[in-house]
Protein backbone atom coordinates (compact mmCIF):
# COMPACT_ATOMS: atom_id res chain seq x y z
CA UNK A 1 0.00 0.00 0.00
CA UNK A 2 1.17 3.52 -0.54
CA UNK A 3 1.91 6.09 1.62
CA UNK A 4 0.15 8.32 -0.72
CA UNK A 5 -2.67 7.65 0.89
CA UNK A 6 -1.88 8.44 4.20
CA UNK A 7 -0.10 11.66 3.25
CA UNK A 8 -3.64 12.51 1.61
CA UNK A 9 -5.44 11.52 4.66
CA UNK A 10 -3.19 13.59 7.02
CA UNK A 11 -3.16 16.97 4.58
CA UNK A 12 -7.02 16.49 4.50
CA UNK A 13 -7.56 16.10 8.28
CA UNK A 14 -4.92 18.83 8.55
CA UNK A 15 -7.24 21.35 6.28
CA UNK A 16 -10.36 20.68 8.02
CA UNK A 17 -10.37 23.60 10.37
CA UNK A 18 -9.67 25.73 7.02
CA UNK A 19 -12.67 23.99 5.22
CA UNK A 20 -14.83 24.65 8.16
CA UNK A 21 -14.39 28.49 8.18
CA UNK A 22 -14.85 28.35 4.11
CA UNK A 23 -18.49 26.94 4.69
CA UNK A 24 -19.20 28.82 7.23
CA UNK A 25 -17.88 32.11 5.69
CA UNK A 26 -19.73 30.60 2.20
CA UNK A 27 -23.18 30.03 4.02
CA UNK A 28 -23.10 34.01 5.07
CA UNK A 29 -24.79 34.89 1.96
CA UNK A 30 -27.36 32.29 1.86
CA UNK A 31 -28.37 33.68 5.60
CA UNK A 32 -28.13 37.07 5.13
CA UNK A 33 -29.56 38.13 2.26
CA UNK A 34 -32.98 40.25 2.17
CA UNK A 35 -36.13 38.17 2.95
CA UNK A 36 -37.70 39.17 -0.18
CA UNK A 37 -35.28 38.46 -2.64
CA UNK A 38 -35.66 34.42 -2.42
CA UNK A 39 -37.89 32.50 -0.51
CA UNK A 40 -36.83 30.92 2.30
CA UNK A 41 -36.96 27.20 1.16
CA UNK A 42 -35.17 28.09 -1.54
CA UNK A 43 -32.49 29.82 0.39
CA UNK A 44 -31.94 26.42 2.67
CA UNK A 45 -31.80 24.18 -0.59
CA UNK A 46 -29.09 25.91 -2.40
CA UNK A 47 -27.46 26.08 1.04
CA UNK A 48 -27.60 22.54 1.11
CA UNK A 49 -27.24 21.90 -2.79
CA UNK A 50 -24.08 24.09 -1.68
CA UNK A 51 -22.98 21.71 1.21
CA UNK A 52 -23.34 18.61 -0.21
CA UNK A 53 -21.11 19.70 -3.68
CA UNK A 54 -18.36 20.29 -1.73
CA UNK A 55 -18.83 16.82 0.40
CA UNK A 56 -18.74 15.40 -3.19
CA UNK A 57 -15.76 17.33 -4.61
CA UNK A 58 -13.97 16.34 -1.60
CA UNK A 59 -14.61 13.10 -1.94
CA UNK A 60 -14.06 13.01 -5.82
CA UNK A 61 -10.56 14.39 -5.35
CA UNK A 62 -8.70 12.19 -3.40
CA UNK A 63 -9.14 9.14 -5.61
CA UNK A 64 -8.14 11.22 -8.47
CA UNK A 65 -5.23 12.28 -6.54
CA UNK A 66 -4.02 8.75 -5.86
CA UNK A 67 -5.06 7.19 -9.56
CA UNK A 68 -2.91 10.14 -11.18
CA UNK A 69 -0.52 10.61 -8.63
CA UNK A 70 -1.24 14.09 -7.83
CA UNK A 71 0.66 15.40 -4.82
CA UNK A 72 -1.61 14.74 -1.76
CA UNK A 73 -1.50 18.44 -0.93
CA UNK A 74 -3.06 20.11 -3.79
CA UNK A 75 -5.82 17.05 -3.71
CA UNK A 76 -6.47 18.55 -0.27
CA UNK A 77 -6.07 22.24 -0.80
CA UNK A 78 -8.09 21.83 -4.98
CA UNK A 79 -11.60 21.49 -3.19
CA UNK A 80 -10.64 24.45 -0.46
CA UNK A 81 -9.86 26.55 -3.49
CA UNK A 82 -13.05 26.22 -5.58
CA UNK A 83 -15.43 27.32 -2.99
CA UNK A 84 -13.42 29.80 -1.51
CA UNK A 85 -13.29 31.31 -5.19
CA UNK A 86 -17.31 31.05 -4.87
CA UNK A 87 -17.50 32.54 -1.85
CA UNK A 88 -15.37 35.45 -2.66
CA UNK A 89 -18.18 35.55 -6.06
CA UNK A 90 -20.88 35.86 -3.94
CA UNK A 91 -19.83 38.23 -1.77
CA UNK A 92 -19.17 40.69 -4.45
CA UNK A 93 -22.09 40.05 -6.13
CA UNK A 94 -24.65 40.74 -2.57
Amino acid sequence: MSSQNYRLAFWQRLLQPLAIWIMMALAIPFTFTQPRNAATSLRTIMGTLVGFSFYLLNQFFSPVAIVYQWPPILAALLPLFIFMTITLFLYRSA
